[in-house]
């Protein structure tokens, strides 16, 4: 009488376990892939709002002039090779950026500035234009040679 197997063999066992084990390799890999898109999104989306901070942070500028009964350009440098700005020290200033320094620092209560722990980003202002605007590019880089720019034409409409 023959006799039925009712279990594995060593070898169905065997190639189960493979077969399990690339599957799960694969998922792991996409966990990690997956992980790493996330972060690059976090970081990019830090950079675009660090960018249009600087826009925003000129137009503060120019508002300012012109609630103090100023040029509307009044006290900005030359900024056709970069400036600077931020909220903790809102004048604009002549910068150049160098590699590894002058990074845009945290502070404890998270806001971005020059004080604090410093980032991963800097940012650089341009601006240029004559007679009723003025073009603004806000460029924040982080290594890698990665960048995120803004531009932004600001006008005395008043």
């Amino acid at each position: 009488m023959a006799r039925k197997n009712k279990g594995f063999t060593l070898l169905e066992l065997i190639i189960a376990i493979t077969v399990i084990s690339v599957g799960m390799l694969g998922i792991f890999g996409m966990i990690a892939n997956s992980m790493q898109a996330s972060q690059d999104s976090k970081t990019r989306l830090v950079a675009a709002y660090l960018a249009q901070e600087g826009i925003e942070l000129v137009r503060n500028s120019r508002d300012s002039n012109w609630s103090q009964g100023n040029e509307w350009t009044h006290g900005w440098p030359n900024c056709s090779s970069g400036c600077r700005t931020s909220y903790d020290n809102p004048t604009i200033r002549t910068y150049t950026p160098v590699p590894n320094g002058s990074n845009i620092s945290v502070n404890t209560d998270g806001f971005y500035g020059e004080s604090g722990t410093a980032t991963q980003f800097q940012r650089t202002i341009y601006i240029a234009g004559s007679g009723d605007y003025q073009e603004v590019r806000s460029v924040v880089s982080w290594p890698g040679d990665n960048q995120v720019q803004v531009i932004k034409r600001l006008y005395n409409w008043r």
